[in-house]
């Protein structure tokens, strides 16, 4: 949520004293990045680090018609039957609408993967949930009326593909398919090592244990490289629709041919030469490939076009931000596409002394932008960057000044924007795009807030002490522990404020800001779940498992008590069997 016009309302402080968090903001970008950057990962020697439309008919009239009109003085009118057709044109695009709109309200066939952007920690739908047990016993219920349908047995990496209504899995070496639908699964292929899917799950993508990368697409099956004994494993990346490889590598030289494969193009060569133990990356909807080329980042098109080449170029990783819970169900993300809008350079080389040696500039390291053509310099010497989205359509970094620290918003055209001025460098900082809100620390852990779309306002102090700074996910919430205590403080972005024990208590929240699950431990660890509306408690269990599964709305609630699991709705609880250490499959 990015509104400009969001004005900040006073802040009640809180009081208690400080430490922190971010130990990563005192190291040097470049490695931040490269410990986090989903692609250009290193890797050793012998192993992976791993037409126009035509014009209606009854519009056309001819040039010398219309003179002669013209002429004689008489005016253009529309001809009635081509009144006609013009309204019959209308009551059909006022029809078509309608079927549109009925059509979307109609229950999908398959739910949609992911939390939404403001459900908490919650799922995005309660059916078809996919678990495993104790025992790695694969099982699906499809409605909390019914018992659990077991799918096999000795399962790992199991995923629910939502959009396709099915569940992938290995056992013993071998990959699954099954159609929770039809009941049944398939073979794909045996041998497995490790497998993934393209973002619109045209493509099964797998590792065999031989070394080999396979393609699978319907009855198609294609073998893209194959690694021989002793050599480092084949590094790939899958796009919305493709995959992006290393092949041929040349172990001596450290260098590798590029390729890119899609169903109906097959495999492309995009370059060769580049660096054997770097993950090559797909962006932008597999629009964009980059690959390293000895300490330079390539960055080129579809057709193997060198686009941009930038010296020791690093493109931005996306921020996670450090949370005190977690999704109730992991989101599995296959499409390996990363922005690279924004890109770290390496240190930049200061001229030519008088004895003829460069030396490094202060190990400065320089922020781009790369426009879809070529790259420019946003800031040099960037001192930390705070904040990068997911999408890069929103970068806050920070640069030093002597002891001060200048704090920039750039948005996803280059342009950059001072927001604040600090006369010390800040302790640390967290940025809440769900909220729109920068919090921040000074070196005595005093909490303050900056909402980065209003920055002349200026900051308003949240507390006079905090230690540890926490994002909840995708709620407009900050959690933050106070020193020396076991409490913890939630603050929403309508600056209410909630004080709880974070060493025995949680607070689970769905898509609503004021309804939430409260767990708290009692008694011989034993859990009791309350659901929290407003002023008003609803018991759930006294004796539950944790973790325990819900949607957004808080109307469905799976959780374990006494190795039994249970399904709760409005008011309604059933006990669905015995099933021991119950955990989602993620969901992709």
């Amino acid at each position: 949520m990015e509104d400009p016009n969001v004005l900040e309302k006073d802040i009640e402080p809180v009081a208690g004293t400080a430490e922190l968090l971010s130990e990563s903001a005192e190291k040097p970008v470049i490695e931040a990045a490269q410990a986090t950057a989903p692609a250009l990962t290193e890797t050793t020697a012998l192993t992976e680090a791993n037409a126009p439309a035509e014009a209606p008919a009854f519009a056309e009239t001819s040039a010398t018609a219309g003179e002669d009109n013209r002429k004689s003085g008489k005016k253009l009118t529309v001809k009635r039957d081509v009144r006609s057709y013009i309204l019959f044109f209308g009551i059909m695009i006022f029809v078509a609408a309608v079927v549109v709109c009925v059509l979307m309200l109609l229950p999908k066939k398959n739910p949609n993967a992911g939390n939404g952007t403001d459900n908490g920690i919650a799922r995005s739908f309660m059916f078809p949930f996919v678990f495993t047990d104790e025992r790695s016993n694969l099982y699906v219920l499809k409605s909390g009326d019914a018992a659990p349908d077991e799918i096999d047995d000795s399962v790992e990496e199991a995923v629910h593909v939502a959009g396709s209504g099915t569940v992938m899995y290995l056992r013993e070496k071998e990959l699954f398919e099954y159609d929770i639908s039809g009941g049944r699964r398939r073979l794909v292929a045996s041998d497995v090592k490790e497998y993934s899917l393209s973002g619109d799950g045209s493509l099964i993508v797998y590792m065999t244990g031989k070394g080999s990368l396979v393609c699978s697409s319907g009855k198609k099956v294609t073998e893209l490289a194959s690694a021989e004994e002793g050599a480092p494993e084949i590094l790939y990346t899958v796009g919305q629709s493709c995959v992006v490889f290393l092949r041929d590598c040349d172990a001596a030289a450290g260098i590798a041919e590029l390729c890119r494969y899609t169903v109906d193009g097959g495999v492309k060569s995009l370059a060769g030469g580049v660096s054997m133990y770097h993950r090559p990356g797909v962006s932008s909807g597999d629009k964009y490939y980059y690959c390293r080329e000895g300490s330079d980042l390539l960055i080129m098109n579809a057709r193997g076009s060198v686009l941009d080449r930038v010296a020791g170029g690093v493109p931005v990783p996306a921020t996670k931000s450090v949370s005190m819970y977690e999704n109730v169900t992991d989101i599995k993300v296959f499409d390996g596409n990363a922005p690279v809008t924004f890109l770290y350079s390496e240190p930049q080389i200061s001229a030519a002394s008088e004895n003829g040696a460069s030396d490094r500039a202060d190990n400065s390291v320089s922020l781009l932008y790369f426009n879809g053509k070529t790259s420019s310099v946003v800031a040099g010497n960037i001192y930390r960057v705070i904040y990068a989205a997911t999408d890069h359509k929103l970068l806050i970094y920070s640069v030093k000044e002597g002891e001060s620290e200048r704090v920039y918003r750039v948005n996803n055209k280059g342009k950059a924007e001072e927001i604040i001025t600090f006369d010390a460098v800040r302790k640390s900082f967290l940025y809440d795009p769900d909220s729109d809100y920068l919090y921040f620390q000074d070196q005595e852990g005093a909490l303050y807030r900056l909402n980065v779309y209003n920055p002349s306002k200026g900051p308003s102090l949240v507390s006079e002490s905090s230690a540890t700074l926490y994002k909840y996910p995708n709620k407009p919430f900050v959690v933050f522990t106070l020193p020396d205590s076991d409490k913890a403080v939630l603050v929403h972005s309508t600056n209410s404020i909630q004080q709880f024990g974070a060493s025995d208590e949680a607070r689970l929240y769905g898509s609503d800001d004021e309804k939430y699950l409260l767990l708290r431990s009692h008694g011989y660890g034993a859990i009791s779940v309350d659901l929290a509306d407003g002023d008003y408690y609803t018991r759930i269990s006294s004796d539950a498992e944790f973790p325990l599964f819900f949607d957004g709305r808080l109307e469905k609630i799976i959780y374990v008590s006494g190795g039994v699991m249970h399904y709760w709705e409005e008011g309604r609880d059933r006990a669905l069997g015995e099933y021991g250490k119950v955990s989602a499959a993620p969901v992709a």
